[in-house]
């Protein structure tokens, strides 16, 4: 059973601490409240319960434990059963709705049998029911060893071969799906596991590097050799002295030295004067002809001593004979003495037309000087790059060798589990059959327990029963209910012809009495003690001699329910609920004083009278529920109550849920009090105007106006009404009305009700 509900989230006006602690439904509760105070969203919230289609996370209290509830699950051992505008809209809108009443529902024929077709239909769900729920978890668990499988492949093949080829052996590439594709097409494989892990081992063996040639240097040796033939006919135009020829050292010296005495007649040397015929002599051999010979070889010899330095570079970036296949590598060894033997023949060449180049920087003067050179040699490279190539060839074979013992490790692994995958696939799609029949055979079962269920209400009798529960409220033949000519249903008769024009009442008790013989109906499947009924607004729009029937009726209806909720704005019920309750209510108050019984009682007390609030945090409308405050246990009438509650607000008008009130229940007490003191007169309005006429010293205009405004029903408060000073004001002013009209009057009600003054 329900002692408290918990919300996690707002639900309409309802809060986190709408259900405080403390505050504790019971076996019988009765909850009270003013239109708008959020009783009807309790009664929608416990629908949705009941629907499992709440949609906000909750904690179910009962009297000893909690139960998390969410959108799908209610406490399975609790049947609940909620009348309110939600559960009429869904099963008798069709009856209730348009100018006729017409079938209440739709429903299956055969009502003669349809008793044991329930009963059997439902003995054989018992049966086949927990079945289904055996077959579901065997498929879901066949499902999960088939996964189990599909992945292992999917995983093997990743951690063997990933290593190989990144790109192609991964567990995205080869996913579930691609894996049960591989499967479907049953696979099979040669191989040994010994030969399996043969493959692996080479798999995994690193793939031998393919060693780069150097590119050859670019020298030009035909035209340095031109250029140094050129070089060698070059002639000084100056005249020689004999005595430096062949002296290269003394003449080099010679040569730097002029160019220091170039406006000098001493030698810096020894400081003695040098003879102009001798400086004439020396600048005469060591003329312009002859430096820009020596300046053209050097020149020449800087690119010859290039050249061969890149052949150089080029013999030691030849591939190492460790670097191809150990086959080849003596083939390598003879290709690279070939290219030594080569590139020194270049080098040597490069060498001679250095040597040759240097002869003349050091004496331009020699004229016809013999340049003997060896044959030019041939392009080295062609033996190495056939070795390079033929190691190039090795290794993609190899490539292409692997990557088809990568295939052939791939299909083994997939083959591997063909019989464990088929074994667990055949299992699974038995199972899955299984419970596609036994899902097929359960909804069947379900479909014709619901046929026979309806079927079940279109008797006579049930006809017969709702016609005693009308009579009980509105008397004989006032309403009654006959099955339809097709017996698929009911039809509702006033005074025996089918009833036309059904007001707000007769909907409201039509729908009730159906609800609680529907109840009635369901004691085979559910027990009465394991029900928790919730009776919203049972007396809506019904006049005072059909709220008294409908008390009685209803007390006795629900009675042997193990919980029943009341929810209520009518103030005629409740007085007739606390008169009735009232013994109910004495004994559980006498328990809360008893020590061995009065924590039993706090926490599930056998009778609880609870009142909702509503007042505003600020941002928005709060519902709050409450203990039943003493002015409805004290006060009888409902006139005392509306009395003694604009008292209370006008003594306090920080109380937003009584100021939410005050306007409604001022204007409740003056129609009561001038229908008193103006009999004769029927309009409201009229009756106060003719009281205030008398009244000389004041001719209460504002209370007039005030009237005007609320003189049809309960109209929707204003947002000036709603304005704390304004309210106050107006309601306080109908007050003095009151009393200037009938001080003794107003002076006996202040006292009966057992509240301060608040004109005083």
């Amino acid at each position: 059973m329900l002692t408290r509900l918990q919300l996690k989230r707002p639900f309409r006006s309802l809060a986190e601490n709408t259900f405080p602690t403390g505050v504790n439904f019971g076996k019988r509760t009765i909850i009270y409240g003013h239109n708008g105070s959020g009783k009807s969203s309790v009664a929608e919230l416990l629908y949705q319960i009941s629907e499992k289609t709440c949609t906000e996370s909750y904690v179910w209290y009962d009297p000893s434990a909690s139960r998390s509830g969410t959108r799908d699950s209610a406490p399975e051992d609790v049947k609940i059963s909620v009348f309110t505008k939600s559960w009429v809209t869904k099963n008798l809108r069709e009856f209730l709705e348009g100018d006729s009443a017409d079938v209440i529902v739709t429903i299956g024929e055969a009502a003669g049998s349809a008793k044991e077709d329930e009963l059997r239909y439902a003995d054989e769900l018992k049966v086949y029911t927990p079945q289904l729920d055996m077959a579901v978890s065997e498929v879901s668990a066949r499902e999960d060893a088939v996964s189990t499988i599909l992945k292992s492949v999917r995983d093997s093949i990743d951690t063997s071969l990933r290593e190989f080829d990144s790109r192609i052996y991964t567990k995205n590439a080869y996913n579930v799906n691609k894996v049960r594709g591989l499967l479907a097409k049953k696979p099979t494989s040669v191989l040994t596991e010994e030969e399996h892990q043969a493959n692996l081992k080479e798999l995994h063996k690193p793939p031998p590097a393919v060693p780069s040639m150097p590119m050859l240097p670019s020298a030009d040796l035909k035209n340095l050799e031109l250029e140094t033939e050129q070089l060698c006919e070059l002639s000084v135009q100056g005249e020689p002295i004999e005595a430096l020829l062949g002296k290269k050292e003394l003449a080099r010296w010679l040569q730097t030295a002029l160019t220091l005495h170039s406006d000098q007649d001493n030698c810096q040397f020894c400081t003695n004067v040098i003879p102009p015929e001798r400086l004439k002599e020396l600048r005469g051999h060591f003329d312009e002809s002859r430096q820009r010979i020596q300046d053209e070889a050097r020149e020449l010899l800087e690119k010859v001593e290039e050249a061969s330095a890149k052949y150089a570079h080029y013999l030691s970036s030849l591939p190492q004979v460790e670097s191809v296949y150990e086959d080849l590598q003596d083939d390598l060894r003879e290709a690279l003495r070939k290219e030594q033997d080569s590139v020194g023949n270049i080098t040597g060449f490069l060498e001679s037309l250095a040597e040759t180049i240097r002869t003349k920087s050091a004496s331009p003067e020699i004229d016809g000087l013999e340049l003997i050179l060896p044959s030019l040699p041939t392009k080295p490279g062609a033996c190495v790059s056939v070795v390079i190539d033929k190691h190039k060839e090795r290794v993609n074979k190899d490539r292409e060798w692997k990557s088809g013992k990568a295939e052939e490790a791939a299909n083994y692994l997939v083959a591997s589990q063909l019989d464990a995958y088929e074994t667990a696939k055949s299992k699974y799609e038995t199972s899955l059959e299984d419970q596609q029949s036994l899902d097929t055979k359960v909804k069947e079962l379900k479909e014709l327990l619901t046929q026979a269920r309806d079927a079940r209400h279109s008797t006579q009798e049930m006809a017969d029963k709702l016609t005693s529960d009308l009579e009980a409220v509105y008397g004989k033949s006032h309403l009654s209910i006959r099955l339809s000519s097709d017996r698929k249903g009911y039809v509702c008769y006033r005074e025996g012809v089918p009833a036309r024009n059904l007001s707000e009442g007769e909907r409201n008790t039509l729908a009730l009495v159906y609800f609680l013989r529907y109840l009635q109906d369901q004691k085979e499947e559910v027990k009465d003690e394991n029900r928790l009924i919730v009776v919203d607004d049972p007396s809506s729009s019904l006049d005072r001699e059909a709220v008294f029937a409908t008390h009685a009726w209803l007390l006795d209806s629900l009675k042997n329910y193990g919980q029943t909720i009341i929810l209520t704005h009518d103030f005629e019920m409740l007085r007739l609920l606390l008169e009735s309750q009232e013994r109910q209510r004495i004994n559980s108050v006498t328990a809360l004083k008893k020590p061995d019984k009065a924590e039993g009682e706090r926490a599930y007390p056998k009778i609880s009278f609870l009142e909702m609030r509503c007042g505003h945090d600020g941002q928005r409308r709060r519902s709050v529920l409450e203990p039943m405050s003493n002015e409805f246990l004290q006060h009888k009438t409902e006139y005392h109550f509306l009395f003694a509650r604009v008292l209370s607000g006008l003594a306090d008008d920080t109380d937003h849920s009584l100021l939410f009130l005050l306007p409604n229940a001022a204007r409740r007490v003056l129609e009561a009090f001038t229908r008193f003191h103006m009999p004769s007169q029927t309009g409201f309005k009229d009756r106060v105007e003719l009281l205030a006429t008398n009244l000389e010293h004041d001719s209460f205009r504002d209370v007039i106006d005030f009237c005007h405004r609320f003189s049809h029903g309960q109209p929707r408060i204003m947002d000036d009404i709603l304005d704390a000073r304004t309210s106050s004001q107006e309601v306080r002013r109908c007050m003095e009305f009151i009393r200037a009209v009938d001080k003794n009057h107003y002076d006996q009600m202040v006292k009966v009700t057992k509240k301060e003054d608040p004109l005083v």
